[in-house]
């Protein structure tokens, strides 16, 4: 009697220790549809944005610094969305592919349009920014990645854990990531073209408390 209360007890313990990963990979694949697509097309919007604006070039002899006020902002915007691109790759979320072909192909795309109608600068009296030499280096550094992407999709495989802790631990990880690809890439930029749209304060303005917002001009 008690060899077969043991038996049930072990075929129990074997069948929820199976059930678990297929519930894990339920919630993965939802998370995968809800989540990661909405997160990888706003990483490819960020992309295209701030590689159209390195690539770009723009007159700033007469800018202050040289124009290059809002350089910093547009590299620090292309550098995490070249890191959402990793982790997006290493969490294989839907569309990841596409990401890393964005990540590398549009510096190639758009450097070669820039290139083609990069303006005259009459004798040298016009300064643009960036160079040719600053957008062919972007180009190769695109077009490093696409090679790089390659390689990493052929050869590197994501392995299966096998242990409940650490499949626990993986979905716990993935979560955390996620979300902070949400906040960084959906959340934030709609917030940031919420706040431009509205109507600026005018010249002189105070708040309820008298206290002064704006420059009085």
């Amino acid at each position: 009697m008690r060899h077969l209360v043991a038996k049930v007890a072990t075929m129990r313990r074997l069948a929820a220790d199976a059930s678990a990963p297929s519930a894990l990979a339920h919630s993965a694949a939802v998370l995968n549809l809800v989540v990661g697509a909405p997160i990888v097309a706003g990483v490819i919007i960020q992309l295209f944005i701030s590689t159209k604006r390195l690539v770009t070039p723009v007159d700033v002899g007469g800018a202050l610094f040289g124009g290059a006020m809002g350089f910093p902002a547009t590299v620090l915007v292309w550098a995490a969305a070249i890191c959402a691109t990793l982790l997006i790759a290493l969490l294989r979320l839907p569309g990841f592919r596409l990401t890393w072909i964005a990540a590398g192909g549009l510096p190639v795309v758009l450097g070669t349009l820039a290139l083609l109608s990069y303006p005259d600068d009459y004798g040298g009296n016009l300064i643009f920014s960036p160079q040719r030499s600053e957008i062919v280096s972007m180009m190769a550094l695109g077009g490093s990645f696409l090679v790089g992407g390659a390689l990493f999709n052929r050869y590197v495989t994501v392995p299966t854990l096998s242990d409940r802790r650490l499949r626990r631990l993986a979905m716990i990880f993935r979560l955390l990531a996620m979300v902070g690809l949400v906040l960084a890439f959906i959340v934030l930029p709609i917030a940031k073209r919420v706040e431009k749209r509205q109507a600026p304060l005018p010249p002189c303005a105070h708040d309820s408390r008298g206290h002064q917002l704006t420059l009085c001009l």
